[in-house]
């Protein structure tokens, strides 16, 4: 007997209801629907605010851009039906002292997610409509610290990947990343070898890689040894500018993801606490 559990059905993520939203999602948060960029499909965006914004109107907030948006905060959008709890995990750390502020932007993935947080052209693209169309949409429109040290992506499989290339490529505006299981080995090793043939980003950036040691993320952590070590031969050190966490037991997924979200947030905006 074969069973199939259904994690969501797609006609009932409907639009979002503010009533609903306030029993799913813990804080603040507002929707941009339908950004566009040239060469990309729309995609909506969902900004996570921290208990204080509303209040406190001189302050102003670094900033975390989450790929798979629709997967960061709630489980209803989320594709599996299990979110990474990125708003109960920030609100509780921001509640401990253990991480500062921060504003969230979760950037929602589209049918092209594996083409936009590749390496190809609408990888490129992508990457020009965070930094061209979006950040410039988000400093605009609310209280940030626009800046590089206060500028942060994360995500995890090619969300991972992405990540890492922001911060390679465009130091001056990310300075610093988190990448959970990324897939470095993503067409037969391409963004390994673009890394390989590239000069060191021009900015000081930080970065923190993890990855799982069971089913996919087994193969990706071989991807993953491969970039330390040419980041080892760039100069960049594992526990100074690099930092990396194998996890022998964990899997390629949001629930695994979500375990250790911590970890990233107090790497990206801790309050001076080892992770």
């Amino acid at each position: 007997m074969l069973t199939i559990e259904i994690a969501n059905w797609h006609d009932l993520i409907k639009s979002p209801d503010k009533e609903l939203i306030a029993t799913r999602i813990t804080g603040t948060v507002e929707y941009h629907k339908k950004m566009e960029a040239p060469g990309l499909r729309p995609r909506d965006v969902i900004v996570w605010l921290p208990e204080s914004y509303k209040n406190d109107t001189e302050k102003r907030y670094p900033v975390l851009y989450m790929h798979d948006g629709q997967n960061v905060f709630d489980p209803v959008t989320s594709y599996t039906g299990v979110d990474w709890q990125a708003d109960e995990t920030a609100t509780k750390l921001i509640k401990e002292r253990r991480m500062q502020e921060i504003i969230i932007i979760g950037v929602y993935n589209t049918i092209d997610r594996l083409e936009e947080y590749s390496t190809c052209a609408k990888g490129q693209k992508y990457r020009e409509f965070l930094i061209h169309t979006l950040k410039p949409f988000i400093d605009k429109t609310y209280r940030t610290l626009p800046d590089r040290e206060n500028t942060a992506t994360i995500g995890s499989s090619m969300g991972g990947l992405v990540s890492f290339l922001l911060v390679w490529f465009h130091s001056d505006i990310f300075g610093k990343a988190s990448c959970l299981s990324p897939s470095f080995i993503f067409r037969k090793n391409h963004a390994i070898k673009l890394i390989k043939k590239s000069r060191r980003p021009t900015h000081k950036i930080r970065i923190y890689m993890d990855c799982g040691g069971v089913g996919g993320d087994a193969l990706l952590h071989k991807g993953c040894k491969k970039v330390l070590r040419i980041l080892r031969c760039k100069g960049y050190w594992t526990g100074k500018s690099v930092y990396y966490s194998y996890y022998r037991r964990a899997r390629h997924s949001e629930v695994d993801w979500a375990k250790r979200l911590w970890r990233h947030f107090v790497f990206l905006f801790g309050k001076n606490e080892s992770f």
